[in-house]
């Protein structure tokens, strides 16, 4: 992991650490390492209020290194991957997926669609802070070109992944005010549905802002009001989403793998293992094993994922997060994408979400600590001795999950276990005593 990349991208606030200088020079150094490989860019942006700026900031710094930046507008980022595969060029989001707004980021993508390699990534950052960046001659400076109509080429390649009419389905559609508030809605009405559409009126604040992914009970409340067939919360940049049955029980990205898979398997379409990461819960391994489907751990990050599977040829992957990769059709997570396959499954079997629950999700808990420098705190001795002495306390029923997040200032601790009260009591304990040993020093 580099000083300046995280595990999607580079993040900050924008205006803060996010300043239009530190980004066209940022552009400069991307454009120097890119331009020797190929000369354009496929660039996206969200809907927060700062990608204007950023954008503007970033494809004047890649211009200025050489490549011709091909300008998508609000778009989300698998769009944006599917655009750079299916022209062979490298692509960028100005985007910080599921986080508020005043933060912002930057997303790199290779020519395949795929994330950029972290060494890569690394290369970047020695030309950035090493100042080794070289503006391009008079003669080798970039343009900024429209490519508007991107976004009806991604729109084209969505509606070609369902054979299925939609006709009379009713879906709940929550585009958390960001990159997909105008296509989801589009495109599912398209196909024949009756959609309902909440959180989709962006006004450059409210992304993310109580809805989509990272909170997604409104809609599944929706669900029940509306007597809809399932519903789906996008985040911010529209690679992920959750997804609520025809009951409204919330169905994370754990248990939409164990669907696909499941049916995927039936139909002998399931290549290689499933690939998830460390956060994925238990019981959802346990039930895909007794069906004779392997499962490959791998560090939380969606580009961790898209990596093992490329290299073991799996064509399923994903986190509890939401973010599902599809490898036959796309290298990584796109939210509308899945909800096509998830209604798919559904129309084929026959059965609604609800009775595909053939599985018993273990006691999980999640609490996040706001901390400076998390991965110094993921590795403190301090912190790893009360991790320890919470582990031996568990001993086999269970385990323990201390990581510094790679997009966001905070230590996520992640408690599992066979017993509820015990999970809730463990993950409080070790709450209270990793936060006295950071309070100790940052207070």
């Amino acid at each position: 992991m580099g000083k300046l990349f995280g595990t999607d991208g580079v993040r900050g606030r924008a205006n803060e650490d996010l300043t239009v200088d530190f980004i066209v020079r940022l552009g400069l150094a991307v454009g120097n390492f890119l331009c020797k490989e190929g000369r354009d860019i496929v660039l996206g942006k969200d809907t927060r209020l700062s990608s204007d700026m950023l954008e503007s900031a970033f494809a004047a710094g890649l211009c200025a290194g050489g490549l011709n930046v091909l300008e998508v507008g609000i778009i989300t980022t698998p769009g944006i991957a599917y655009l750079a595969s299916l022209k062979g060029k490298w692509g960028a989001v100005v985007s910080a997926s599921h986080n508020p707004f005043e933060e912002n980021g930057i997303k790199l993508i290779n020519r395949d669609g795929f994330k950029l390699p972290e060494e890569w990534e690394e290369k970047i950052e020695e030309i950035l802070f090493k100042n080794k960046c070289v503006y391009a001659s008079s003669w080798g400076i970039g343009k900024r070109i429209s490519y508007e109509e991107g976004q009806e080429e991604y729109r084209a390649f969505l509606k070609s992944k369902i054979e299925k009419e939609l006709k009379g389905l009713r879906i709940v559609i929550d585009t958390a005010n960001g990159a997909g508030y105008r296509l989801a809605p589009a495109l599912f009405s398209e196909l024949g549905a009756e959609v309902w559409v909440i959180n989709s009126s962006p006004d450059g604040r409210n992304i993310n802002k109580g809805c989509g992914a990272v909170c997604p009970q409104g809609m599944a409340e929706e669900v029940v009001r509306r007597g809809a067939l399932l519903g789906f919360s996008l985040d911010g940049d529209g690679d992920r989403a959750i997804f609520a049955d025809e009951r409204g029980n919330i169905i994370q990205g754990d248990e939409v793998l164990y669907i696909l898979a499941t049916y995927m398997k039936e139909k002998g379409m399931l290549k290689g293992p499933v690939v998830t990461t460390y956060m994925t819960n238990g019981g959802v391994e346990k039930a895909l094993r007794e069906r004779g489907i392997d499962v490959v751990r791998v560090p939380i990050g969606d580009k961790y994922v898209a990596a093992k599977m490329r290299e073991i040829e799996a064509n399923l992957g994903g986190e509890q997060s939401g973010h599902i990769i599809l490898m036959d059709h796309l290298p990584t997570g796109d939210g509308m994408l899945t909800a096509l396959k998830l209604i798919e499954v559904v129309l084929e079997s026959g059965k609604p979400l609800s009775c595909w629950k053939d599985y018993q999700l273990f006691p999980q808990k999640l609490i996040n600590i706001k901390v400076k420098e998390p991965k110094r705190w993921e590795g403190d001795p301090r912190v790893r001795s009360i991790v320890k002495l919470a582990e031996d306390e568990l001993r086999n029923r269970g385990r323990i999950l201390v990581r510094a997040s790679g997009t966001e200032d905070k230590l996520r601790i992640m408690v599992e276990g066979e017993n509820e009260k015990e999970v809730e009591q463990l993950v409080n304990h070790l709450v209270e005593n990793i936060k006295t040993v950071v309070n100790s020093n940052e207070g």
